[in-house]
């Protein structure tokens, strides 16, 4: 039995016809949120729940059920998913099992199930290693932290790609390599792969190609090389936009260059077109913050203010620890107050931010304090949270604390990973211990004590 067939979006409908097309996926989707409940739910058969379903829904309202799952990053729904769709193949079109299985690798990938991704690739028959598939597995491997095995198991996918029938490496392939590559120090192969995408006759780069190249270059402190980047934007005729702006402006700022910061800024202002973002004036901030210039720090947010953004999330923890970093500790606890009062609540990294200042300042005291009041605000402390009181009561000798602490943790269920317990035992071994009370020698009787 086959999905009743239903019309794709198709670019070439009229605008009615498109308009009725998204009244029918909307129609659709009380379905497709049933369905994906029922998927949910621990105690029904995934397979059977999909059986059943497949009679009724069409192939639009299947894939936006695809869609929905990949959405939620539900890797288990996604495997099972995938092992429906092993058996029941005949029912999608090509095209529809080409996406569905770039979604579920995707999936899998986002949720680092990386050996999941690679099996259900190996799965996966000659001619269904299309390009959306390829790249899926290619960014799943790009994702993984092994950055060096991550790369070589990448390029290895892409060299297939291109002598493959099925595939063919596009845009997207190479804007992630190439952003890979050069994120990990790789500038001749990000170079090399830059310059066999400009061989591409069928392929131009974009803007989303020099701002991936030019924001690993910042990253990794190669100021030049991301300039240069900028000038063959400028070359190939490529308009920056919004995301090159932040790029340069969080680059100069990590370089100090306030002077080439504020430039860029007008002209993003003044001449780009585009509006600058809560990213713009968060980058902004930071950087005046790290180097303690709390004054055009404040001006700059003023500036956010009159550009009609309001702080977030970030822009609070940012003027926090600029404020905690240069000993401020009042005007941070201002801001905290006009953070819980604002509609954007602290999150664990804002508890992270305090207690890190407080401990800096050697307050212990206020650092316990806001720690056992977490929960009074819903924050639930993290292993990060944990290990820096842990250290706070290294750094004053409290042992005792550092112990009970320790057992708090355990008792709350916060998993404590390999990192976490090699910092602690760090800190625990650089703590004085009390001397040992040498041991209790009890009377012996006079024929024992004669031996």
């Amino acid at each position: 039995m086959r999905f009743v067939r239903g019309r794709r979006a198709d670019r070439s409908l009229s605008s009615h016809q498109q308009q009725q097309q998204q009244q029918q996926q909307q129609q659709q989707q009380p379905a497709v949120m049933r369905i994906l409940h029922e998927l949910q739910d621990k105690k029904s058969s995934k397979s059977h729940v999909l059986d059943k379903y497949a009679r009724h829904i069409p192939v639009d309202g299947f894939m936006a059920l695809v869609d929905e799952i990949g959405r939620l990053n539900d890797w288990a729904l996604a495997l099972a998913l995938f092992k429906w769709l092993q058996k029941n193949e005949a029912r999608l079109s090509n095209r529809d099992l080409e996406v569905a299985h770039a979604k579920i690798i995707d999936t899998m990938g986002k949720q680092g199930q990386l050996r999941l991704a690679s099996w259900i690739f190996s799965q996966l028959q000659l001619s269904s290693r299309t390009t959306p598939v390829l790249n899926a597995i290619i960014m799943a491997h790009l994702r993984c932290k092994n950055v060096a095995r991550a790369l070589d198991s990448a390029l290895d996918h892409f060299g297939h790609m291109k002598t493959s029938v099925h595939s063919c490496p596009s845009l997207a392939t190479y804007n992630m390599l190439t952003r890979a590559c050069a994120q990990a120090g790789l500038t001749d192969k990000a170079e090399a792969l830059f310059l066999e995408l400009l061989r591409r006759e069928d392929l131009k780069p974009d803007a989303y190609t020099f701002n991936g190249i030019m924001d690993a270059y910042a990253k990794k402190g190669l100021y030049r090389d991301m300039e240069y980047k900028l000038k063959e934007m400028s070359e190939h005729g490529v308009r920056p936009d919004l995301v090159t702006f932040n790029v340069l402006i969080d680059a100069y700022g990590r370089a100090g260059d306030f002077v080439k910061m504020e430039r860029t800024y007008k002209s993003l202002v003044n001449l780009s077109g585009c509006k600058p973002s809560a990213t713009t004036f968060n980058s902004m901030l930071a950087s005046y913050g790290q180097s303690r210039e709390l004054g055009k720090m404040e001006q700059v947010l003023v500036r956010m203010d009159m550009a009609g953004l309001g702080p977030d999330l970030t822009t609070f923890n940012t003027l926090m620890s600029s404020y905690g970093r240069a000993g401020e500790l009042d005007t941070m606890r201002k801001c905290f107050d006009k953070m819980v009062r604002s509609p954007v609540k602290p999150q664990v990294s804002t508890l992270d931010v305090l207690l890190r200042a407080y401990a800096e300042h050697g307050l212990v005291d206020e650092a316990e304090a806001l720690f056992i009041n977490a929960s009074k605000l819903d924050i639930k402390p993290a292993v990060s949270s944990y290990l820096i009181l842990f250290k706070a009561y290294g750094e004053e000798r409290q042992l005792d604390k550092m112990t009970v602490l320790m057992s708090k943790m355990e008792q709350s269920g916060v998993e404590s990973g390999q990192e976490f317990l090699l910092q602690a035992l760090e800190s625990y071994a650089a703590t004085p211990h009390p001397t040992t009370a040498p041991p209790v020698i009890e009377d012996r009787d006079d024929n024992q004590s004669n031996l």
